[in-house]
């Protein structure tokens, strides 16, 4: 049963985020090279210098504002590819409100039990 759930989160999560990721790229000004869904347990998402993001399947399970604020987060780094002040201007620019999102995030995962 296990091993269907996650099957199923992770062909929803591919459905789901990929193309949306696509999209946010394209209208925050950013090129992405490779888009994949992922296994990681400790990462909402990754992205490379080289353009390639990453999006654990988990992430299908938080509402949708919330998906949209990770991969925002992880396309600003295609812009800056470290956590300083420029790069959360950039995030900012590229989802505004995103210190709160941050917080509810946080909030969120610590508030649901998901799978």
């Amino acid at each position: 049963m296990k091993q269907a759930l996650e099957t199923l989160y992770r062909k929803l999560a591919a459905a789901y985020i990929l193309p949306r990721a696509a999209t946010l790229a394209a209208s925050c000004g950013v090129t992405i090279k490779e888009c994949a869904v992922s296994g990681a347990r400790s990462r909402y998402g990754s992205c490379t210098a080289q353009g390639k993001c990453s999006f654990s399947w988990r992430l299908i399970q938080y509402p949708d504002d919330l998906i949209d604020y990770v991969i925002c987060h992880e396309l600003a780094h295609r812009i800056e590819m470290n956590h300083s002040p420029r790069f959360y201007r950039v995030l900012e620019n590229f989802f505004p409100g995103s210190e709160q999102k941050k917080k509810q995030l946080a909030d969120f995962s610590t508030t649901h039990k998901l799978f």
